[in-house]
């Protein structure tokens, strides 16, 4: 099991280079017999419309793909028909769909395979978030500006001419005094109008920026250096401490409340897996394994109970550590790889525990963003007869 851990551990450190934060999700598994890879590319804003496509991996005779989304909340009404995804013209593997999301917060989106071998299903996770504002092309600003203005200078006409002549008889002319009255009106109505303008300015400034989605800020620090030196993970971001908070609590994922990873910043060549035991609910503690000294990015995973997933981001500052380690949790692991010459040749490799070794293949290809990319491993054994 701890050899299976180390396994894992390598991996991520050789490809530790994610982009964390994305909106997008990913997924490869299984609809039933159909193997599939799902993407799912958010917008970013709230309503927005996300982009999805499903790719069948294996050859199967497909009749049609299905997506629907699934908001979290039971107490939200029943979902809408699935819509069918388009076969992508020139790809017989491709599906792709285009669905709305109404609300923030935690969706499935159901994909539902139809062929020859039956009918497969799969939930993916999706996070709903508004993370910016997309760009609005001048053009369409201009005109908007003058429609807004004219739709003003309507308003206030309208003001003066109900205020000079609303109650007069037809064909009756309005006084001095009632000119007046309707001029001021007007530039009554125009403050009016204009003090509307400018808060609405405001509340999009302060009220709706300070609703965009972040990640909780974090502090990580280490305390003590002696014989059990523990790290301590704080969320105290506002959003989580204040009593008025409207997140649920956080729920176990793969049987741990945190997921937290330690990456050595200055050569990539140390890393940590370690499970964090909640000391209350805005702070996590683990031991510290004899990771070597230095800078490290931390990254702790949570998922709450709407199912809405968080990584985490801060760093914190390591020394030398001295003493035996004994890990707060069973699942604990950590592993330091060497200096490496990071980006050069066609493999990537680390020496494991047992002293076999894991290579990633590179093979030709240059990553892409944006573009879909296959990571393959091999493990050699230590007597080198074999790879699996």
């Amino acid at each position: 099991r701890a050899r299976g851990r180390l396994l894992v551990v390598a991996a991520i450190t050789l490809a530790t280079w994610a982009h964390v934060g994305s909106p997008d999700t990913y997924f490869e598994g299984a609809a039933g017999p159909y193997p599939v890879r799902i993407i799912v590319r958010n917008p970013g804003v709230v309503p927005g419309l996300v982009q999805i496509s499903v790719r069948l991996l294996a050859p199967r005779s497909v009749q049609r793909v299905l997506v629907l989304p699934v908001y979290w909340d039971p107490m939200t009404a029943a979902p809408p028909p699935p819509d069918v995804a388009q076969r992508v013209p020139g790809d017989a593997t491709l599906y792709s769909a285009a669905l709305w999301l109404m609300r923030d917060g935690s969706y499935s989106v159901r994909v539902t395979v139809e062929g020859s071998e039956g009918t497969g299903v799969v939930l993916v996770p999706v996070m709903a978030v508004a993370t910016g504002r997309l760009p609005l092309a001048k053009s369409l600003a201009a005109g908007l500006v003058a429609l807004g203005a004219l739709l003003l200078a309507g308003a206030i006409t309208i003001v003066g001419a109900a205020v000079r002549e609303s109650v007069l008889e037809p064909g009756v002319a309005p006084d001095g005094r009632r000119i007046w009255r309707a001029r001021l009106a007007m530039a009554a109505g125009a403050a009016l109008l204009a003090f509307a303008s400018l808060g609405g300015r405001a509340w999009w400034n302060g009220a709706y920026r300070s609703g965009l989605y972040r990640p909780f800020h974090a502090t990580a620090t280490v305390r003590g250096t002696g014989a059990r030196p523990v790290l301590r993970l704080a969320i105290d971001d506002t959003a989580w401490i204040n009593p008025q908070r409207q997140w649920t609590p956080l729920v176990p994922d793969h049987g741990h409340l945190m997921h937290l990873f330690l990456v050595r910043d200055s050569a990539l060549d140390a890393f940590a897996h370690l499970h964090p035991l909640p000391h209350d609910s805005a702070t996590f503690e683990a031991d510290l394994p004899p990771l070597p000294p230095g800078g490290y990015r931390v990254y702790a995973d949570i998922v709450h109970e709407s199912g809405f997933a968080q990584t985490l981001l801060t760093s914190v500052d390591v020394a030398l550590l001295a003493g035996a380690w004994r890990p707060s949790d069973p699942d604990d692991a950590w592993i330091e790889t060497g200096k490496r010459e990071a980006g050069r040749g066609k493999t990537d490799s680390a020496v494991l525990s047992d002293g076999s070794t894991m290579t990633w293949q590179r093979g030709d290809s240059a990553l892409v963003v944006n573009r879909d990319a296959s990571l393959t491993f091999t493990v050699a054994r230590p007597d080198g007869r074999g790879t699996r």
